[in-house]
């Protein structure tokens, strides 16, 4: 990351918020990520040592969002939506989501969350 925040290999013409906190053996992919992020927390992202996001990945956050991102782990694609706190932890490789296209009750959809694998 230089000095002004930009990553050289970037497509996109944005910058790196002052608030979010790259570990200097991180990959980030592209500024892009952050084209939804309104956080005003002073640490709202942590991206730990060694940890990669890739291309599709958006930090989708509220005004009070925080989100941390373990050392090694791997997003790619990923849409992290969160308005408190989201922590993905040492290790973390997002590797897939499910979704429903239509509306549920949320004790349909917690039911269903539940049923899926824990990592």
């Amino acid at each position: 990351m230089t000095s002004e925040r930009k990553l050289e290999w970037d497509w996109y013409p944005g910058t790196v918020p002052d608030n979010v906190v790259l570990d200097e053996t991180a990959y980030l992919e592209t500024t892009y990520s952050f084209l939804l992020f309104r956080s005003r927390e002073s640490r709202a992202v942590e991206i730990g040592r060694g940890a990669s996001i890739y291309l599709g990945t958006m930090f989708d956050l509220g005004l009070n969002a925080r989100v941390k991102v373990g050392a090694y782990s791997l997003v790619n694609g990923a849409r992290i939506i969160c308005d408190a706190a989201s922590f993905r932890g040492t290790w973390f490789s997002w590797t897939a989501i499910g979704c429903r296209l239509h509306p549920i009750g949320a004790v349909v959809c917690w039911k269903e969350a539940g049923a899926l694998r824990r990592v």
